[in-house]
């Protein structure tokens, strides 16, 4: 029997500073840190978030093979190599708090709270949405609402600072528009690539993608009442092979999903007439 896939990390995040170290280091807590201080803080800021693991590197090249998912950077000046890193691996997502030329669905800006919303994506499954949800450690004033695609941070009376906003910088393609269906298929492209053995047959891979599929479908990450109306997986002569591919060892599957698309707040201000007592 074949191995099942295993679902790939989607919690590891990594921040570019001022470490004075040859190589990244992984820290799975704040008292693994040893470095400057205003890295500290963000290091800090991470973990009473829900920050579960984050490598902290001198360059954003020494991050290019590691295995993180998420990358997180106040420097404007980092924010359009971080956004090519993501996009030429396809294994991760940028958090940047400022808008780089790219119009790329691999990042999301804020603007503010760069370190606390990086611990928020770790905390999470990649499916669900990182917004309407409380930051730790952090105090106001706010700034107004930014314009769009730049996500909100508001402040309420009783519930404190949350994350009000979960698009990505990608405004054309309404498919990647929100940072959980661009998580989503990150994780399980991710996972499907690296789970799939070699030298499978066409209705092998099938069935262990199907079986994949049907689990995070379980999970709550794809609409439907049943798995047929979540996803399809197809993969065959005369479907998506040829007999060259199948000829030349080449594997292609093809595969369908119905991402849970978050609901977005609708503003609607009204003011109801008001008769005196």
């Amino acid at each position: 029997m074949l191995p099942a896939i295993q679902p790939v990390d989607t919690s590891t995040a990594a921040f570019v500073g001022p470490v004075h170290s040859p190589a990244p280091i992984l820290l799975h807590a704040l008292t693994d840190f040893h470095g400057p201080a205003d890295l500290h803080d963000a290091v800090k800021a991470f973990f009473e978030n829900g920050g579960r693991r984050c490598y902290v590197a001198s360059s954003l090249d020494q991050l290019a093979d590691l295995p993180v998912s998420i990358l997180a950077s106040a420097d404007p000046a980092l924010a359009e190599p971080m956004l090519a890193q993501c996009a030429a691996r396809n294994d991760r997502i940028a958090i940047l708090n400022s808008l780089p030329h790219a119009n790329l669905s691999y990042g999301a800006a804020y603007p503010l709270f760069i370190p606390q919303i990086a611990g928020v994506y770790s905390a999470i499954d990649p499916w669900k949405s990182p917004a309407d949800v409380p930051l730790k450690g952090v105090r106001g004033p706010i700034p107004p609402p930014p314009a769009p695609p730049i996500n909100a941070i508001r402040e309420f009376p009783g519930r404190g600072i949350l994350i009000w906003g979960a698009r990505t910088l990608d405004t054309t393609n309404s498919d990647f528009r929100y940072i959980t269906v661009r998580r989503l298929m990150i994780y399980l492209e991710q996972s499907i690539t690296r789970g799939v053995p070699p030298q499978v047959t066409p209705p092998q891979a099938v069935s262990l993608i199907s079986d994949f599929l049907t689990t995070t479908w379980r999970a709550g990450a794809l609409q439907g009442t049943k798995p047929a109306e979540a996803f399809f997986v197809h993969a065959g002569l005369g479907t998506t092979m040829t007999q060259a591919d199948i000829d030349n060892g080449r594997l292609i599957v093809e595969i369908g999903v119905a991402p849970v698309r978050p609901a977005e707040f609708v503003i609607v201000r009204i003011q109801p007439h008001y008769t005196k007592p």
